[in-house]
């Protein structure tokens, strides 16, 4: 590992450098209770206009499974929790990056703890979730993800 700990680069067979992150999940929380998802505000990209508005996720740590951290990273950035499912796996660029994203859903989701700063959450309803202006390749990624799996649902 170089200097920053989530980041390895590996020369593949054919000389070509492959950057390896950490993998991560992301999170479709569904509420129930008001019908709506619930996404967070992130302000750490300087080159989004509004911040980056994103569905809750993060790095899966060192012997952690991506389940036991998509419950944490939920519950950390919302203070909800919730029955987990996985639906998918997003790669971001495979040509150049060997990391992946785990997608789940949840759409029982109840209150455990305060969120870290509840300022960052953000609900959206279906209707307004289709319509969001995204940013973020992965935000894009679990709507169209989100769809298809309601449209499997409902068929």
């Amino acid at each position: 590992m170089n200097s920053q700990e989530n980041i390895l680069i590996r020369r593949n067979e054919n000389g070509k450098d492959r950057v390896k992150l950490v993998d991560g999940v992301m999170i479709i929380a569904f509420s129930q209770i008001c019908s709506k998802y619930i996404l967070v505000q992130n302000n750490r990209t300087s080159r989004m206009k509004n911040g980056s508005l994103e569905f809750p996720g993060g790095k899966i740590e060192k012997n952690e499974t991506a389940r036991k951290a998509a419950h944490r990273e939920l519950i950390e950035e919302t203070g909800y929790n919730g029955k987990l499912k996985f639906l998918q796996y997003i790669y971001s660029a495979p040509a150049v990056l060997n990391s992946r994203l785990n997608v789940f859903i949840t759409q029982d989701i109840y209150k455990v703890q305060p969120a870290e700063d509840p300022k960052k959450i953000v609900m959206l309803s279906y209707q307004e979730l289709c319509k969001y202006p995204f940013e973020d390749a992965a935000a894009l990624a679990c709507v169209k993800i989100l769809k298809d799996y309601l449209e499997e649902i409902f068929e």
